[in-house]
């Protein structure tokens, strides 16, 4: 009999352990039909209208910068590349007068050195933009001069799964393909090292409590005591684990048989990114304010495979991909938050959806490519801004 999995470490498996959903080559975003179809769709992959939005921004922040005479904008969990492509194709049809000097840099764990290089080619990106092989972490040491978008990677990153019980805490493992709920020490879960709740209303616990200072917390594969424990049985006596601790003071008010995703390595990302200097970090993800919110809708995990959203993800291993929604106070505060339709109007998706209804109106006797692909901007705009779809994803802004 195998011995029960923590879920973030089954999810790592079989996402991006060997022949992993993503390391396979499975795991791919995009439209289309055939070998090329995809699992999932998402912003970029709608059209070339979210990266022209973008680059307002970029142009933006370049200025408020004092205009350095370097500028890379990284994609972290690039994927087939598409947001790239989508940058450097709206630096070639309008003004973008950051793109002189920035370099368009693509990293993606689950790139292979020769998958990488084939996306690079066939994205047509050129010396100042390529795709690299790179854990989402293996980011330059100085990211001075650097804004880092992470468009639908946090959800990705692996994360533990915690239950409310009658009498405390469970914590979801996976055994035998199976459902392993394990009860929580009181020893682990002490609430007493949750911060002073006199403390400023915009304090983050997560944030304080993964200091990248501190001491890592305790790691339930060393526990034999715990791995050996049966369903519902409670483990022995265990230090006190920060991760826990911080999504428990999230959760507090949650139901019991309520579930909630602890997304420790999500905020440590966060934190690495800042700390390494980022002047922007752009995220896009779907999720919601806060933990509780996403206990009591329910719905959190989800699972994609062939553009079919699911709800198990122990339901062929490695076959599907594995996310979660994200809850905002379990990240380090953001500078600014809002959803990507506020995001998008801020930075003028109007003016251009108005610029291309124009154009396709003066050109439509003769239409040539680039009155088809301004016309393209109306039913882009319509998907980035669906107020149930993608207009409800979260856009949060880190500035340095």
């Amino acid at each position: 009999m195998s011995r029960p999995e923590r879920f973030d470490r089954y999810m790592e498996r079989v996402l991006y352990g060997p022949d992993g959903f993503y390391t396979s080559g499975r795991g791919i975003a995009g439209g289309g039909s055939g070998s090329d179809a995809g699992d999932f769709i998402t912003s970029p992959e709608v059209g070339a209208l979210f990266g022209r939005v973008i680059v307002n921004a970029l142009d933006a922040w370049w200025d408020e910068l004092g205009q350095p005479s370097s500028f890379r904008i990284i994609d972290a969990g690039t994927g087939p590349g598409t947001l790239l492509t989508s940058l450097q194709h709206a630096a070639s049809n309008s003004d973008v007068r950051c793109s002189a000097v920035w370099e368009l840099i693509g990293v993606d764990r689950a790139q292979s050195v020769d998958r990488a290089q084939s996306v690079g080619e066939s994205q047509g990106l050129g010396e100042s933009q390529t795709v690299r092989p790179a854990d989402d972490s293996d980011l330059p040491d100085d990211l001075s001069n650097s804004v880092v978008i992470a468009n639908e990677l946090l959800d990705n990153l692996v994360f533990r799964i915690i239950e409310r019980q009658p009498d405390g805490w469970a914590e979801l493992f996976v055994k035998n393909g199976s459902e392993h709920l394990i009860a929580l020490p009181a020893s682990a879960i002490d609430l007493a090292g949750t911060p002073d709740p006199g403390l400023p209303s915009d304090h983050n616990p997560a944030s304080s409590i993964l200091d990248p200072d501190s001491e890592p917390p305790s790691d339930p594969d060393f526990a034999p005591n715990l791995l050996e424990s049966e369903p519902g049985s409670v483990a022995a006596e265990l230090p006190p684990d920060p991760e826990l601790i911080s999504a428990i003071a999230l959760a507090a008010d949650i139901e019991v048989g309520q579930r909630v995703p602890v997304l420790s390595a999500a905020s440590d990302w966060v934190n690495d990114v800042m700390a390494r200097g980022a002047e922007r970090l752009l995220v896009f993800d779907y999720g919601m304010a806060t933990t509780t919110d996403l206990a009591k809708r329910g719905g959190w995990l989800r699972t994609y495979r062939d553009h079919n959203r699911g709800d198990d993800p122990l339901l062929a291993s490695g076959e599907w991909d594995i996310t979660t929604d994200l809850a905002v106070d379990q990240l380090p505060t953001p500078t600014l938050a809002m959803t990507q339709v506020e995001w998008l109007t801020h930075w003028g998706i109007d003016a251009l959806v108005e610029e291309g209804r124009e154009y396709w109106q003066a050109h439509a006797a003769a239409p040539d490519v680039a009155a088809m692909r301004m016309r393209s901007r109306i039913r882009e705009a319509e998907a980035l801004t669906d107020p149930a779809g993608l207009g409800s994803w979260l856009a949060l802004e880190y500035h340095r």
